[in-house]
């Protein structure tokens, strides 16, 4: 995603902010890109659970336990497309069996017809 860097939101990044991230709290206090957000292990869950209403991409889940860049797992390892929550949960359910409770943030991809629907 762009717009962040240029202090414009891209059309993306407002339509995740006012329907996905609304009322979750950023981790993310200065320690990474102020472009990338990382949520708890809960509202990570409300993230999973919305993106899958809306039929959201997410490309890649990438968590930073103690703010240290633990592993990543992308929808190509799991040879299926990104919107398929199959996979986003089960490489979420992966992540939480390796002891990972925090600091979770993910790459998405909103689809062309949700910008034009919401946010005219």
């Amino acid at each position: 995603m762009k717009g962040r860097f240029s202090g414009v939101l891209s059309k993306e990044e407002e339509f995740l902010d006012k329907y996905v991230f609304y009322d979750l709290e950023d981790l993310n206090d200065g320690f990474d890109s102020p472009s990338i957000k990382y949520f708890s292990k809960d509202d990570f869950e409300k993230i999973l659970d919305r993106a899958e209403f809306y039929g959201l991409k997410i490309f890649g889940i990438e968590p930073w336990p103690d703010r240290q860049f633990f592993n990543v797992r992308v929808y190509e390892e799991y040879d299926t497309s990104a919107d398929n929550p199959e996979w986003y949960r089960d490489a979420y359910d992966r992540f939480l069996e390796e002891g990972v409770t925090s600091y979770f943030s993910a790459t998405y991809g909103v689809p062309e017809n949700l910008l034009k629907k919401f946010l005219i």
